[in-house]
């Protein structure tokens, strides 16, 4: 079935679908990690691999999307939110930031 047909039907699970999508994402990814794994996700330094990876963790959490089979991303998202630029990229500490309800 396409996308555009699924959104289409009234009983399309919205959040459903974003969980599946970004498993589906960090799963291949974990995949990869493991052979290029360091410190961050590419060795020991930052690269642009891991500025991506930052913010789709923070979304699986935001969906509740088990992270329990992600070990070596779980790990290289803790290393970067030690890093004072991750801390002050973070999506909490923005000025334009909505309080919670």
């Amino acid at each position: 079935m396409s996308l555009q047909r699924e959104l289409e039907q009234s009983n399309f699970d919205v959040v459903a679908f974003r969980r599946r999508a970004i498993e589906r994402g960090l799963g291949a990814l974990e995949a990869l990690a493991g052979a290029s794994a360091g410190r961050f996700l590419v060795r020991d330094g930052v690269t642009l691999a891991d500025i991506y990876l930052v913010p789709q963790m923070y979304s699986a959490r935001r969906f509740d999307v088990d992270l329990g089979p992600f070990p070596t991303l779980r790990r290289v998202d803790a290393e970067c939110s030690t890093l004072a630029e991750f801390q002050s990229a973070h999506p909490n500490v923005q000025p334009d930031r909505e309080p919670a309800a």
